[in-house]
């Protein structure tokens, strides 16, 4: 005898059509398993969200050149780092040493932290593509407000 469940979880209508210029690299793989480990209960938002950040300051000398080579704004840097490292509970923080705000993360800032990891994946693959093409800037706006 043999059974097997089946479900269906339906997110959207329709996916958007994927990046025409859009290439995988060993970072990039890192960085979409810890969001797709983060998106199946298995990992803490903060905890994805920085190593995210953490793979493309690695992939230069640091944030100030990562935000360059990838055209993101330096702001959304700061922001996604304060926001994982400043802030959390007893189940959620990251670094208990650096909370400035004990407590968890409201709705706004866990979909401003999911979206801003979103898109620092996207755009990596972009940059693989074409590691020499002219990308625009990813800026504070391009994200939902906080």
């Amino acid at each position: 005898m043999v059974a097997n469940d089946v479900s269906f979880h339906i997110t959207q209508r329709e996916y958007p059509a994927p990046p025409r210029y859009f290439a995988v690299s060993l970072d990039l793989e890192t960085m979409w398993l810890r969001y797709r480990g983060y998106c199946q209960g298995r990992e803490r938002l903060a905890d994805m969200a920085y190593a995210c950040l953490t793979v493309l300051e690695r992939s230069t000398n640091g944030r100030a050149q990562a935000a360059k080579r990838y055209a993101i704004s330096s702001g959304i840097f700061g922001t996604l780092a304060r926001l994982c490292t400043e802030i959390g509970d007893e189940q959620t923080a990251r670094k208990f040493s650096r909370l400035k705000e004990r407590r968890a993360h409201t709705d706004v800032e866990v979909r401003w932290l999911e979206e801003a990891v979103k898109v620092m994946i996207k755009r990596l693959g972009e940059w693989n593509a074409d590691p020499a093409g002219q990308l625009p800037q990813i800026t504070m706006s391009s994200l939902p407000a906080l």
